[in-house]
Parts: structure tokens; sequence; C-alpha cells
């Protein structure tokens, strides 16, 4: 995740006829290898082998030639596959029939599957519905506020839920923030790397997910170095008002991290009309043109322009204006990431969420926070 988009980031893992693990490989940025041709160029031994692959080769030209003539090249005993393709282009061409009338056994694998579907979700929903899937973080105190009154920029969370989401955010494709959240904190919403945890006191097993799983074994193991912040940067894109415009901090910050990523992220949705100086201190930050729009189409602007960027996966970090429209006719396939924290707030603002009508997909603890993955 992260790496691939738009294509989906699949995995291939090829083994012996013992299910050794002989070589294993992931989809690669865009005009680069697919998962399959990776693990195959990993793959030196002229052996009997099976092969484990969480989506339906492809069977089509596109930047690379179709995974399926590579398949029938090699000659594996086996393959196992998590889902099938719903890209209509797969189908043009039926390639589980050519690898059975080849002599290649196929099977579609339970285990694989649920690999499958936590991680190809956001390329589901793409091929689908058009639309990438969207993460809706909201931290909140014992008393359920995600704020104080005065809106006030302060940190909730512990230091080890900071580590999960910052190897949550190496993954997403964008993250959104909207207009209050953006005038009080100045956020900067980019990737800064993380630090393992070799030794630590939270209750992982009661994760149950295998994709929340799979960021908490990224932050606790030792023998894996966190991704470089300069490889994996999310688009930072800011819901702003004229009425409440950011301060010089704000675009300070955002200079910076274009310096040192040599990239400018920034996309920038406005409420209102701007003022010409505003709109010049804005664009300075970013390669894409300023979009206006009106609240009530705020949700789908975003949703169609993130699409046409090629996301498959959306954190949205928060403000009431955007946990609104994002979750009052959420998809089945979006998830709430809802943290509890020990922070106490005498007065705050509660979040517009309409928890009663959530189901826990999730939940899990780290260090004194609990979280909760909610779904409609």
């Amino acid at each position: 995740m992260g790496v691939s988009s738009p294509n989906p980031p699949v995995g291939a893992v090829i083994t012996d006829l013992e299910e050794n693990i002989l070589a294993e490989g992931f989809t690669q940025e865009i005009g680069k290898n697919h998962a399959e041709r990776e693990a195959y160029e990993n793959f030196s031994q002229n052996i009997p082998h099976q092969i484990y692959i969480t989506l339906e080769p492809c069977t089509h030209f596109g930047k690379t030639p179709p995974c399926i003539d590579l398949l029938l090249e090699k000659k594996p005993r086996k393959v196992y596959l998590g889902i099938r393709d719903p890209n209509p282009l797969i189908q043009l061409r039926d390639g589980i029939h050519e690898l059975q009338k080849a002599g290649i056994e196929v099977e579609f694998d339970s285990s694989i599957q649920k690999i499958s579907r936590a991680f190809l979700g956001g390329f589901l929903k793409r091929i689908i519905k058009q639309k990438p899937k969207f993460f809706i973080k909201v931290a909140v105190s014992k008393e359920g506020y995600f704020t104080n009154k005065e809106r006030d920029s302060f940190r909730m969370t512990s230091k080890e839920t900071d580590n999960f989401f910052q190897t949550f955010r190496s993954k997403m494709d964008a993250i959104v923030a909207g207009p209050y959240t953006t005038f009080k904190d100045s956020p900067s919403l980019d990737y800064r790397g993380y630090t393992c945890y070799t030794d630590s006191n939270s209750d992982s097993s009661m994760i149950i997910d295998i994709f929340y799983s799979a960021f908490c074994e990224t932050i606790y193991s030792s023998e894996k170095t966190p991704i470089s912040d300069d490889k994996r940067q999310p688009y930072r894109v800011f819901i702003l008002s004229p009425k409440i415009f950011p301060n010089q901090e704000f675009f300070e910050k955002q200079f910076q991290i274009n310096q040192r990523t040599q990239t400018k992220k920034c996309i920038f949705f406005c409420l209102d009309t701007l003022n010409i100086e505003q709109e010049k201190k804005l664009l300075e930050l970013t390669n894409f043109p300023i979009q206006y729009v009106e609240v009530s189409y705020l949700k789908e602007k975003l949703e169609n322009f993130l699409y046409s960027l090629g996301c498959l996966h959306v954190l949205i970090e928060g403000g009431n204006l955007l946990y609104q429209i994002f979750t009052s006719d959420i998809d089945y396939s979006d998830e709430i990431i809802l943290i509890h924290t020990q922070t106490s707030i005498s007065k705050g603002m509660i979040p517009k969420i309409p928890f009663t009508k959530m189901r826990i997909r999730d939940r899990f603890s780290l260090s004194s926070d609990k979280i909760n993955i909610l779904y409609r």
C-alpha cells in the first residue's frame, strides 16, 4: 500500500511443493513490475513450485505485459488465489481457464481471501464505485470530546498510537484536514517516519483484523526499518475558508515539507472566494489549481478529484465538518477509527458522528489508548 496506486497493492509468494517460501514480491509503482513478475525475478531456482497471489492475475497489456502469460511460461504446479479482479478489462480474457487448460491447477483459497479483502478494499471500491476508500480518524477524551470548547491544539494520544498512525500515513494516498483544524493546528499531514518498539506492554492479542495487526507488527518489530519519509508521501489535502485562513506557521511548514520531499503535494479546496493575495500564497505550495466548492458538494468533489489522481486509500484527519459529511451517509467499505484516550477535557465538543448507527469491526489497545474500528 502507498506504492502501487492506482494499481492494486497485490502480494505474491512462490513456494516449493512442501510450502517452503522461495521468493516473494509485491506490485511496484505504476509502470513497473506487478507482484507476480516481481516474485519471479526474485526466484532463481528451476524447480517445481507453486505460487500464492492475493488477486487474479491480469490478462491485458497496460504499462506492463499480462501476468497470466508469465504464469503460463513459468508453469507453476498450482496457483492459489485470493479474489477475482472486478476490473472489466481482466474479464475480456479467461485467464483462469487458460491456466487450467495448460495443466496448472487453480484454487481460490479462503485464508488468502482474508488478506486480499483487507488490503485490496481501496482498489475494489475504486473499480466498483469509482471512489477511494476512506478512513475517518477521531480521537476522543474520557468524556467523549475530540477537542475543548476553545478548539485548542493539544495532543491526546500516546506516543505508541502516534507511531501507529505514522505507519498508517505511509500507506495512504491522501490525508484530508478540515478548515478549522487547518486554521487552529497548522497540521503538516506528511509522513515523518516512526520508532520501532521491541518491548511493549500493549495487549496486541486483542487485534483480530489482519489489516490493523499488520501496522502494529511493523512498529513492534525490531527487524523492520522505518520507511524512508521521502519515499512515501501522501497528497496533503486542506479544506479552507477565507474567514479562518491559515496563518504563517502553516505556510512555513508546508514550504519546508515541499523542500524536504522535492514535491508539491498540497491540494486546496476552498469553501468561498479567496482574495488575490490568499490565492497567491496557496499556489506557491501546489501544482494543482485551487478547487472552489460549496459545502453541499464537498464530499462528491473530493471523491471525484482523489479518484482522478488514482488514490485508493484516504485518511480523514478531522474536524466536525468532515466528520459530518463523511459519516452521515458512510459507505459500507469505509471505516471510522475511534481512539479512546486517557486525556480528560471538562468542557468540549462531541464529534458529529452517528456512533449509535455503527458496528464494531475490530478493537485493540495501543499503550493506554483503546481503539475501535467502526463501520456501517
